[in-house]
């Protein structure tokens, strides 16, 4: 997992490779510390999201809003679009296609839509 900030009160958490049983737990350890306003997860180098690391997101979405903070996740692959959709992660935390649409949206540097909520043609 590498960690960045992106702005004021914005993390950036990118993982890569498979996210799974055997890997989650890296993202969750990322996610379960003192946390800023905004996170935001990109999921870019994601191929495989097994339901671990839905697990772990779920949590992670679930905290946020305890804690009156917002999350946010990056992918722009099909299959982890269809497992977030698949357990209806993708209604409860906006999806973006591009980081930059993601980290635009939260430290004001422009409206944008989650990909998740895209209409395709």
């Amino acid at each position: 997992m590498r960690q960045s900030e992106a702005g004021a009160g914005v993390l950036v958490v990118a993982a890569a490779g498979i996210l799974d049983g055997t890997t989650a737990w890296l993202l969750q350890r990322a996610l379960w510390r003192d946390l800023p306003a905004t996170t935001v997860v990109d999921l870019s180098d994601v191929p495989v999201l097994g339901i671990a690391g839905v697990r772990v997101l779920e949590g992670a979405a679930a905290r946020a809003r305890a804690e009156q903070r917002r999350i946010a996740l990056v992918t722009r692959s099909f299959s982890v679009n269809r497992v977030l959709r698949l357990f209806a992660l993708d209604v409860r935390v906006p999806v973006y296609a591009r980081l930059s649409d993601a980290v635009g949206v939260h430290t004001a540097a422009g409206p944008s839509v989650p990909h998740s909520r895209q209409r395709h043609q």
